[in-house]
Order: C-alpha cells, then structure tokens, then sequence
C-alpha cells in the first residue's frame, strides 16, 4: 500500500509540475518557445540516459547477488564433508561396532543436513540482496524524475530571461541594430544554454558551428555570418 500511495503522489506532482509549465508557457515568446522546446527535450533525454543506468547498475548488483549465492552453496562439498566426518566418528569412537557403511550412510545423511541448512541461509540472503537492488533501482529511478522535474523547471526559468536574437539583428550597447553587411556582432553577455537547432553560421575565425548561439559561446568568436563557411 506505501508503495501504491507513493506513485499516486509522484504522479499528482507531475500533473502539478506539468499544469504549471504549461501555463507558464503561454507567457513565451515565439523564441523563447523554441528554446524552451530545446531545453525541456535535453532534460527527458538525460532522464532517459539516467534511468538506463539505473537499470545497468541493478543488474550488475543482482548479478553479484547470484554470484554471492553460488559462492555460498559451493562452501559444502558432500564428498569432503562425508570423509571429514567418517574420520572424525573413527576417531572419537573408536571402539564402535558400526560397518562403514554404517557410518557413511550416517555422515552423508548428517552432510545432507548441514548443506539443506546452508542453502536455505544463502537462498534467504540472495533474496535480501535483490530486495537491496531493486531498491536502490527504484530510488535511482526516482531521483531521475526529480532531477528531469528540476531540470524542466529550470528550463522555463532560462526561457523567460533568454533574449539571444536569431532574427537578423545584431545588439549593439544594449539596442538592436539591423545589420546591413551581412556580419553579426556577438552579443557582449555571451549566452550559456543553446538549443538543439541547426543553423549553421561562420564565424571571424573561419570555423562552421550549428548555430550562432554554438558560435558566440566561445570567447574568440567575434562576430559570424549565417551559413557554413566556405
């Protein structure tokens, strides 16, 4: 029942998460619409990636939980443990009657105890040690979510201050300015966060890059032209 009340929760708190952005959005410009497409599609992606390795790290783990189990059985041999106690029982009884077949039937039957007893010690710790990797996925998992919910919520944060132009001007002490050479200036507070759009411009250093928010992330790009360079 905790388990089922949890997700009822997360997912409460996605439709929350989810109501708000989109009522956020609408407050977006056309641009800054497009950047937050971008953004928000980098952060399902990671959460993607995260929850990949959440699974890869489970199956490491409950591989080594098998691993520990096959250890754990491996530790009785019936042969060794049979001759260990027929050897033992010769020596602390030494005046017996019994046969030795007496007393092997006896040993194994004793052996056979011992290494029931054992396999079911390693058969409950085995399924200890998949419980503990299971819940560990599921935190994994869980913190990926939440990680993917912040990184979305960030994104909306960055959309409403990006102001990185695309249109054709460039920004010049603080005002936009058409350009009429052909040559854009890269704006002074360089940008931080790109989106995933392939509009590649040539930069002052002759070097193509995917779109001008790539190209003005760099310190030496001065200034660019839109289309690859030549």
């Amino acid at each position: 029942m905790g388990a089922y009340m949890k997700k009822i929760a997360l997912l409460i708190l996605l439709l929350i998460v989810g109501i708000s952005v989109v009522v956020a959005v609408s407050g977006l410009s056309k641009d800054q619409k497009i950047f937050l497409r971008g953004c928000t599609k980098n952060c399902s992606t990671q959460k993607m990636l995260d929850m990949r390795a959440c699974n890869a790290v489970a199956d490491v783990c409950k591989a080594g939980c098998a691993a520990e189990k096959r250890n754990c059985t491996a530790q009785i041999n019936m042969t060794s443990c049979t001759d260990a106690c027929i050897l033992a029982f010769n020596e602390t009884n030494p005046s017996h009657n019994l046969t030795p077949k007496q007393i092997a039937a006896s040993c194994k039957f004793d052996c056979r105890l011992v290494r029931s007893n054992l396999s079911r010690e390693c058969t409950g710790a085995s399924r200890e040690c998949h419980m503990a990797c299971q819940d560990d996925k599921q935190a994994c998992k869980k913190q990926a979510i939440n990680d993917s919910i912040a990184c979305k919520a960030n994104c909306l944060e960055l959309a409403y201050n990006y102001t990185f132009p695309y249109n054709g001007t460039i920004l010049i002490n603080g005002t936009n300015s058409t350009n009429t050479t052909g040559v854009q200036l890269c704006p002074e507070e360089r940008p931080h966060n790109c989106i995933d759009l392939f509009d590649p411009v040539c930069t002052n250093r002759n070097r193509t890059y995917s779109n001008a928010c790539e190209a003005c992330k760099r310190g030496a790009t001065k200034n660019y032209t839109v289309g690859a360079c030549v």
